[in-house]
């Protein structure tokens, strides 16, 4: 199973090395990409969550199984979370794409695709603490 980790924006200098630290334990387990999509620069809301939903759906055309993180998400712990990824690998899906919303958050119809939204923390983060 791959994880596809993706946001929109690219992260910071000092954000980019604490992120490989996790990322070289999560690949030491499963193939993991990060994938940096474009944010919008509409000015409107909507209209910026659009245009990013397009993007991630041309990047992903063939729509693997979707996990948002969001700050309405169920908030796990590390057993927790470890068990459901799990049950996840047990569907037999090549790919898992995780997905951190941009300023203007997730579109409504991909937090509807999701098969699960995942809270780190009931505040909102920034991408280089998310």
């Amino acid at each position: 199973m791959k994880i596809n980790l993706i946001y929109f924006g690219k992260a910071s200098q000092s954000a980019a090395r604490e992120e490989e630290t996790y990322l070289k334990r999560v690949r030491a387990w499963c193939p993991l990409e990060v994938v940096e999509l474009k944010p919008s620069k509409l000015n409107d809301r909507q209209s910026g969550l659009a245009q990013e939903a397009k993007r991630y759906r041309t990047k992903f055309p063939d729509e693997p199984p979707l996990i948002i993180l969001d700050e309405q998400g169920k908030c796990q712990s590390s057993v927790e979370f470890a068990s459901q990824l799990s049950n996840w690998m047990q569907m037999g899906k090549p790919q898992f794409n995780f997905l951190v919303g941009s300023a203007y958050g997730v579109h409504p119809e991909l937090k509807k695709q999701a098969i699960f939204k995942l809270s780190l923390s009931p505040m909102t983060l920034t991408h280089d603490h998310a």
